[in-house]
């Protein structure tokens, strides 16, 4: 592990925030030195999860506690990364990444239970931006939408498509693309013709959350504490 992980809180993050918005805002050029460079002030904001403590309850009910750790993409992560996937991923997308890690119990009896990740993807009607519930095994659990305007994600976010999803690895997944990783390899069975875009990037997605998963984090949070 070449990376270093940081605990972020929740100050800081606010902090972050308020300063992307007001580049945003006014245009005023910020240091590199200013909270954190302007290549990982990008990645972070590019995944950051809002409301983490109410991600917790929704997506792991059964957690006593949620734990945050960050670190920088490098270039040995990219390159398992690639080599877990058959498209191309823009380097903009692994940066500084923020993951959360729930627990269930106290002390010895401390056991992680899951990962949440945020993901951003493009869209037809904007950015989506995905929060992913993983198990500890690197399978997807649920997910949920923070921000998404396509017309089909109430169906997406049904059980026919959910269940499609839930407990498949990055195995499992990996024959629902095309060989290049650009298109569905054949339509999801249920959904409308207007679902299947969006299925689709959800599909490279939730690939993607797996993959980095894995090779940022994943050899380094225990399964027990």
């Amino acid at each position: 592990m070449t990376g270093e992980i940081r605990q972020v809180t929740d100050s800081q993050r606010s902090l972050l925030t308020y300063v992307l918005i007001w580049v945003g805002v006014w245009g005023i050029p910020v240091s590199a030195t200013t909270i954190m460079s302007a290549g990982e002030a990008s990645a972070q904001a590019f995944c950051a999860l809002r409301q983490p403590h109410r991600a917790q309850q929704r997506l792991f009910p059964e957690s006593s506690s949620l734990e945050t750790f960050t670190d920088e993409v490098t270039s040995a992560h990219r390159a398992e990364v690639k080599s877990e996937l058959k498209f191309t991923v823009h380097q903009a997308e692994l940066g500084l990444h923020t993951l959360y890690a729930a627990f269930k119990g106290e002390g010895e009896s401390k056991e992680h239970i899951g990962y949440i990740h945020v993901r951003s993807e493009e869209g037809e009607w904007g950015l989506i931006e995905i929060t992913w519930a993983l198990t500890p095994d690197l399978k997807i659990k649920d997910f949920f939408f923070q921000r998404c305007r396509d017309l089909a994600r109430d169906e997406v976010q049904k059980d026919l498509f959910k269940s499609f999803l839930k407990g498949k690895s990055s195995d499992d997944l990996r024959p629902a693309l095309s060989k290049e990783g650009t298109a569905l390899s054949s339509p999801i069975k249920g959904l409308t013709e207007e679902a299947q875009g969006l299925a689709y990037r959800l599909v490279r997605s939730a690939l993607k959350t797996l993959a980095v998963t894995k090779a940022v984090w994943h050899p380094v949070i225990p399964t027990s504490r």
